[in-house]
């Protein structure tokens, strides 16, 4: 597959502290805006086009602290 980007539904659930997830092209920095943001014990989800290196991988980032679990379910890329 040569896409260079994905369409997704990213999900935040059982998050234990506040934060924000970044979705971004593995091996390059966290961008500043954030895919989704959420409050303790709370499911949040939205939608996002989401870049891929030139290895067609890509990296999420929940922060600054706590834990949570991610889903990411792909609708769709771009070549």
């Amino acid at each position: 597959m040569n896409a260079k980007a994905v369409a997704a539904n990213v999900t935040v659930t059982q998050p234990s502290k506040q934060g924000n997830l970044n979705a971004y092209p593995a091996g390059s920095y966290p961008p500043l805006a954030s895919v989704v943001n959420y409050n303790p014990g709370i499911t949040r989800a939205n939608n996002a086009v989401v870049p891929l290196n030139t290895a067609g991988q890509a990296a999420v980032r929940c922060g600054p602290t706590g834990t949570s679990h991610v889903i990411i379910d792909l609708a769709g890329y771009f070549r």
